[in-house]
């Protein structure tokens, strides 16, 4: 089946679809990051030239663990490494949007890392004053769930079943991505679903891209979960102590902040957790194989290849009838 579906753990996060969270054979063991934030990260761009002075005086390790040093990547291709509470200065030659990735080694020899962005400008160069304006509310519940795919969905309406108040945000404008836009809309042969959404989904296999659709609105609805669609993630929302306070989402009507205690990433690229500095292995290099569905034509041939023609019909009825 091409769906996950049950328990709100499935899709606390979705990275393996782009990048694989955790270290690789031989990497250090990662741990928690520390909370708190960069002390002298700059809030606003910083001009060419201009010394920018860091420290991780202001972190907080977890519980049982101390921060013995620290290394710092600039994004330009410098380095350096420090004490926890020392600082360390760097200054950007060129403008740019730089990624800054701090590197916490704990005492046990465990790692942290996480990434920042700073922007460099040419303080010469003509530059536009944005003018600083409040975002509007637009929920505030305990878990916003952001991503629009059928594990999402089965995230959001098991945390509403748990007794929480929740939020979906979908950044394509329909629900069900991961079956609908590939057309992943059958089951392979011996394969029963599991779950009631799954059943209900794949009543009839081959499915109808809107009839999944409309299935998997109606559970959001059924059980009382608000939604959007066509809303991506543009930047977290963070508490006065650096922890995560929900999402801002931006849209046809601007841009809205989601007030959320726990967010849950359902997105096919894990893109809210790489927002927040989760740490990711590089994907591994060589050849990869990837699948697509074609609708009609012959099948192509050739090396590394391979085609499975599928013989069935879609029926097509009205999706919402009178």
């Amino acid at each position: 089946m091409k769906m996950l579906a049950g328990a709100l753990a499935l899709v606390v996060l979705l990275a393996a679809a782009c990048g694989k969270s955790g270290g690789g054979d031989g990497a250090a063991a990662v741990a928690p990051r520390p909370g708190g934030t960069v002390a002298g990260l700059p809030s606003e761009p910083v001009a060419v030239a201009q010394t920018v002075t860091l420290s991780g005086s202001t972190l907080t390790p977890p519980p049982g663990l101390v921060i013995s040093q620290i290394t710092w990547g600039w994004g330009d291709g410098a380095t350096g490494s420090s004490l926890p509470a020392g600082p360390v200065s760097h200054s950007y030659a060129t403008p740019g949007r730089y990624t800054l990735t701090v590197t916490v080694q704990y005492g046990d020899g465990r790692t942290a890392a996480w990434t920042e962005e700073i922007v460099a400008y040419d303080a010469a160069a003509p530059m536009v004053e944005e003018t600083a304006r409040a975002i509007p509310l637009g929920q505030t519940v305990d878990v916003v769930v952001v991503g629009g795919s059928t594990g999402a969905v089965a995230a959001a309406v098991a945390a509403k079943n748990a007794g929480a108040s929740v939020f979906l945000a979908a950044p394509r404008p329909y629900l069900g991505e991961d079956l609908c836009g590939p057309l992943l809309t059958w089951l392979e042969a011996g394969e029963t679903p599991v779950s009631a959404l799954a059943t209900q989904l794949f009543s009839t296999s081959p499915a109808r891209p809107m009839y999944l659709k409309r299935v998997l609105d109606t559970a959001l609805e059924n059980a009382g979960v608000p939604f959007i669609t066509g809303s991506a993630v543009t930047e977290v929302l963070r508490d006065s102590g650096g922890g995560l306070a929900g999402v801002v989402l931006a849209n046809r009507s601007g841009r809205q902040a989601i007030q959320a205690k726990v967010i849950v990433d359902a997105t096919d690229c894990a893109w809210v957790a790489r927002m927040v500095g989760a740490s990711f292995a590089a994907w591994p290099a060589g050849s990869q194989e990837f699948t697509r569905v074609v609708i009609g034509g012959a099948a192509r041939s050739g090396p590394g290849i391979a085609s499975e023609t599928m013989s069935f019909q879609i029926e097509t009825r009205p999706v919402y009838p009178q």
